[in-house]
């Protein structure tokens, strides 16, 4: 998944209450193992 598909990714998921819509499982899918990926989520929210 590219950056710029991420970013629509998390915006879209921001305004639907993004942080308590996400379970461990689906971020696994998405962000994979680590949370590096899931912090540069959250920072996208900023930019």
């Amino acid at each position: 998944m590219s950056e710029e598909n991420g970013r629509i990714i998390t915006d879209k998921w921001m305004k639907q209450d993004f942080k308590s819509f996400l379970t461990k499982g689906v971020q696994k899918v998405f962000y994979g193992k680590d949370g590096d990926d899931l912090e540069k989520c959250k920072r996208l929210e900023v930019d």
